[in-house]
């Protein structure tokens, strides 16, 4: 015949038993912790597309064709945005965003900056503006030439 396990008490009142299921609680913890932190450091793209993965360069022109028109799975930025001194009424005034996107960003390209302005759009929202506004699919709806495209339209606009 075995023996029949003993469960010692300590001071506390604690069993071994309750010992052994708090440290794999905390074992738990620090395992969810850990996997939540690398899965958020990416850097300071939240996917895998970033303007690294960009065409070298963009064709302002095709850019502002884009930018008028939009395609089939992208609306028109123009639908919302304005690039005169018109008002704006569903997203903000697109006069002079190559000028702030120079600085908008600190240690970031003014490419950067736009580049996360259209892909991740509710990463940064302008001040008086609500998020969620703005359509989020353009990183799937768009390939990487027509973002490059739009960003050197964008940055044609000082």
């Amino acid at each position: 015949m075995g023996t029949v396990p003993v469960c010692r008490r300590p001071a506390d009142g604690r069993t071994d038993l309750n010992l052994m299921l708090l440290k794999s609680a905390k074992v738990v913890a620090l395992i969810i912790v850990l996997v939540t932190i690398a899965a958020c450091s990416t850097g300071d793209w939240p996917g895998s597309f970033t303007p690294a993965t960009l065409p070298a360069q963009g064709n302002a022109a095709q850019g502002k064709a884009l930018f008028q028109a939009g395609t089939l799975q992208a609306t028109a930025c123009s639908a919302c945005h304005v690039v005169d001194n018109s008002p704006a009424e569903q997203g903000p005034s697109l006069v002079g965003v190559a000028t702030r996107a120079e600085s908008g960003w600190s240690g970031h390209s003014a490419t950067d900056y736009l580049f996360r302005a259209i892909v991740y759009p509710n990463a940064h929202i302008v001040s008086g503006y609500s998020g969620g506004l703005m359509p989020s699919n353009y990183g799937q709806s768009l390939n990487g030439q027509q973002i490059q495209d739009l960003i050197a339209y964008l940055l044609t606009l000082k």
